[in-house]
């Protein structure tokens, strides 16, 4: 080193000490203007020196004064509460004097403040604007929330959120204009670390819901370091990824969208996310998380199988952090027979852990669930009639046309050519994976640029590639089994074609739910034959309750089957070749067929309520 450089490191060392020593004796000196009953914003202003800056940089507002102060005395070794406390006093003073037009040299307001000593990367933030209690029972009463009594007021503005600066910041960057309701109501639960059940119907904006409050968790907590490399058999391999939070989502479609939403604002809150699904390479997966991850988002029973390796091999993941666990769409999670795999996930984490549950529904097996894994104390967040009763979106526009089997290709074709214009897209819901398939080639042959078809019997690789076309709008068209129906959140889907009716009205509601998502509105057009009759009463309760016109011949078709008790025979064919059939029969409702004949029977039928 030169004698220049060795001359330029002495005077760096000697300003440096210079400025800690005048920060301590500024500290001193505001903390002796307080004791002698000073006003603190008078303190802070009286120990400034105009000249000489604090560290040296440009002149700093009072409430910048006041933090700097407050963290030098911490320095020091001379923190107490009097000080802390009159020193956030002084910031809020300070913002209402710069608000209302004094402290023209204040900085600007949008420049981040310094963070509170002893909180990792928590900002003194603005407080929330207070609602009245007529303002708060006015927002329940319009967007339809029950909460029980006690519960905390809704959080109507971003900019009143309950998060570090940077992690508002990255939510107003998404353009979004408000907070939806189960967001509004959710937070500010969540961020007391209290448990919680979300009742919403899909497109609700629940993914936010429950993402925000588990990163400014691990704000405050600090990211999670890459796994050590550990001695095991002899070996030496990596340590188990411990995170902080676990989101379980039903399908790798919703997972892989999760871990997206997720990753967008995980810069602001310094984490990484990790997305673990089935169908995928195991091995890319296990590299992913070398690096670590605070958010693990996953399907159980892959979740399941890094957990619980088979004997003789280590574990790549531990729940032993997991204190923020997260069931998105818990109701399809159990209709897919998850429930083995969600018990023993959940049992692997903590017991002091916050729970959040998420579902469109609220049957008796989501609530067992919730009795078992939840704390008594969980806030119910219902939104609209979710839970009650079934219910399909009012945003969407439902047109039933009562068709033939051999009318609905020529009807499809005219109805999509009708509305994908402009920009619009669509989904196509095929009831098997064979006529799935066969839409696709008809749509393209047509002219109609499809993104493909995705089923159970399309690797993972396809299926992404097909809804990558489709979301960047490549291709305005994709055709889809039940496996895109729930939990997938692709903006600008204006119109959903059900060219098929599932066997279940629940289906029909989810998949339609494609559409109208976000406070937008959508288009959802259904093909209803003859064969699909003994759903006829159902549909008609789900089309009076979204205000929606009831076609005469559905009407009909409700009214026959209310009459007679013998249903209609079943449709042959099968799903994808699992013999059977889908039957709609027994008594006026649905049942018949099976899997692999003898499998799915019953359903539901006209003397349901009876049982």
């Amino acid at each position: 080193m030169g004698v220049s450089q060795e001359v330029k490191k002495a005077k760096k060392a000697a300003r440096q000490k210079a400025a800690a020593e005048a920060n301590a004796q500024r500290a001193a000196a505001f903390k002796a203007a307080l004791a002698e009953g000073r006003d603190p914003n008078e303190a802070a202003a009286a120990v400034e020196d105009p000249h000489a800056p604090l560290n040296g940089k440009k002149r700093k507002s009072t409430e910048d004064v006041a933090h700097e102060l407050l963290a030098a005395a911490v320095a020091e070794g001379e923190q107490d509460a009097a000080a802390k406390k009159a020193a956030k006093r002084a910031a809020k003073r300070a913002k209402k004097a710069a608000a209302a037009g004094d402290g023209e040299n204040d900085s600007d307001a949008s420049v981040e403040r310094p963070a509170t000593p002893g909180v990792p990367g928590e900002p003194i933030a603005k407080a929330a604007a207070k609602l009245t209690e007529e303002e708060v029972a006015a927002y329940r009463e319009e967007h339809a929330i029950k909460v029980p009594q006690g519960t905390p007021d809704p959080i109507t503005r971003f900019e009143d959120a309950p998060f570090p600066r940077k992690l508002v910041a990255a939510l107003l960057k998404q353009g979004y204009e408000s907070p939806t309701p189960i967001q509004a109501q959710a937070w500010p639960i969540a961020v007391k670390g209290k448990d919680v059940i979300a009742i919403a119907k899909t497109g609700s904006g629940k993914t936010c819901g429950f993402l925000l409050p588990a990163l400014a968790k691990i704000v405050k907590q600090g990211a999670t370091a890459a796994p050590d490399m550990e001695m095991v058999d002899g070996r030496f391999r990596p340590a188990a990824v411990v995170p902080h939070a676990i989101v379980l989502a039903p399908t790798r479609e919703l997972a892989i969208q999760i871990g997206d939403e997720c990753a967008k604002f995980c810069p602001a809150a310094g984490a990484k996310v990790v997305t673990l699904y089935g169908g995928a390479s195991k091995g890319d997966q296990l590299r992913a998380l070398r690096s670590g991850a605070d958010v693990l988002v996953a399907t159980p029973g892959r979740l399941h199988d890094f957990l619980a390796p088979p004997p003789g091999f280590s574990a790549p993941v531990s729940a032993r952090n997991a204190h923020y666990v997260v069931l998105d769409e818990a109701d399809r999670m159990l209709d897919m027979g998850f429930e083995p795999q969600i018990k023993k996930i959940i049992k692997m984490c903590p017991t002091a852990r916050q729970t959040l549950m998420f579902t469109a529904t609220w049957p008796d097996g989501v609530r067992k669930i919730a009795d078992t894994f939840l704390q008594p104390d969980a806030a119910l967040v219902r939104i609209g009639d979710g839970g009650d009763r079934l219910t399909a979106n009012k945003s969407i526009t439902q047109t039933i046309e009562i068709v033939t089997e051999d009318q609905k290709l020529d009807r499809a074709i005219a109805v999509l050519k009708e509305n994908l214009v402009d920009g619009a897209r669509g989904i196509v819901f095929c009831g098997t994976k064979r006529r799935c398939d066969f839409i696709d080639r008809k749509m393209k042959a047509m002219g109609l640029r499809s993104a493909g078809a995705i089923h159970g019997d399309k690797d993972q690789a396809e299926r992404e590639y097909s809804l990558d076309l489709f979301r960047k709008g490549k291709a305005p068209l994709l055709v889809a089994t039940d496996v895109a129906a729930r939990g997938l959140d692709i903006p600008g889907v204006t119109v959903v074609l059900v060219y098929d009716f599932p066997l279940q009205v629940e289906d029909y509601v989810h998949r339609i739910g494609r559409t109208g998502r976000a406070g937008k509105e959508g288009k959802a057009h259904c093909f209803f034959t003859e064969e699909d009759a003994g759903a006829a009463r159902e549909l008609v309760q789900i089309l009076e309750g979204a205000e929606q016109e009831v076609p005469e011949r559905l009407r009909e078709m409700a009214d026959r089957s209310r009459k007679s008790f013998k249903g209609k025979g079943g449709r042959g064919g099968g799903r994808g070749g699992r013999g059977g059939g889908r039957g709609r029969g027994g008594f006026g409702g649905r049942g018949g067929g099976g899997r692999g004949g003898g499998g799915r029977g019953g359903g539901r039928g006209g003397f349901k309520n009876k049982w």
